[in-house]
């Protein structure tokens, strides 16, 4: 069994209104029902793919989307108290399950209201899957990381003083070129993350979501935006984020599931508009 509109991808659900079998990122849930997209009351249709430029994108709508739905603060409770669970690791996966929800809602056109905190199974999959990609991903970088750890236990574990001058030098050099390598792949990644996220939301596949030169590409198309993007998820994840240390506790916790639901409908713009994703889903 497969997605109608996704083959190859495992559906998750299937339409009252047609029969149809949808995977999670083609399933639109209207009162505890869920529909294709075809079926379900209020969703546009399928905007037409056009190139991404900073204008197109709302950025003040991401700052403010949620207080139309009247059980915002409701919503919000539920997702600080998941946010401060986090600490255990665990729980994290279901946040970050919600941020998909969020993206797939504003890729659809459907961000009028925030997702239910329901259906955590799949919540907690969804979550799972990119805990997973986003480390492979991170895996060079953590290479890197260990092969300074490495350089440091050398350093120390020599005591002639001759040999201890050329190993600090190379280890001096290696350090500068190590961390170089991690804060420069860093950035890439932290670019390439709305492409990455928004691949795998609207495709459900981790093997699609791990593929760099397609990533590569549909970055490259928009850059102008992925840019903006990069600059306004690194301002909100540092700035408005950290603005929750001020209120000590459980503020910082607040104003973190904050900036996450204003990175994920930045990052659900740029997957409604950008036009590889969508082509490359077809192709596929």
């Amino acid at each position: 069994m497969e997605c109608v509109n996704h083959p190859g991808v495992e559906p998750v659900a299937r339409c009252v209104g047609c029969g149809k079998y949808v995977c999670a990122s083609c399933a639109f849930d209207r009162g505890n029902r869920i529909y294709c997209r075809e079926c379900a009351p209020g969703v546009p249709c399928e905007p037409e793919h056009i190139l991404v430029s900073p204008e197109d994108l709302q950025v003040s709508r991401a700052f403010t989307f949620f207080l139309q739905d009247p059980h915002w603060p409701s919503k919000v409770v539920i997702g600080t108290l998941f946010m401060l669970a986090s600490i255990l690791v665990v729980p994290y996966f279901f946040v970050l399950g919600y941020q998909l929800a969020i993206v797939r809602s504003v890729a659809w056109g459907n961000d009028g209201l925030l997702p239910e905190w329901t259906g955590l199974g799949r919540m907690f999959k969804d979550g799972a899957a990119l805990f997973l990609i986003s480390l492979i991903y991170a895996v060079p970088m953590l290479l890197v990381v260990g092969g300074l750890s490495l350089l440091g236990v050398l350093v120390g574990g020599s005591q002639e003083p001759g040999v201890q001058t050329i190993i600090v030098a190379i280890a001096l050099v290696g350090f500068v070129a190590g961390w170089l390598v991690v804060v420069a792949y860093g950035l890439v990644l932290r670019l390439a993350t709305p492409a990455i996220i928004g691949t795998y939301a609207s495709t459900a596949s981790i093997r699609k979501a791990l593929q760099p030169g397609v990533m590569v590409g549909i970055i490259r198309a928009d850059i102008k935006a992925y840019l903006l993007v990069f600059l306004l998820t690194a301002f909100v994840t540092s700035t408005i984020a950290f603005l929750g240390v001020v209120a000590c506790c459980i503020g910082v916790f607040v104003t973190s599931f904050y900036a996450l639901l204003v990175n994920a409908h930045l990052i659900g713009q740029l997957a409604r508009l950008n036009p590889l994703g969508g082509d490359h889903d077809a192709a596929s």
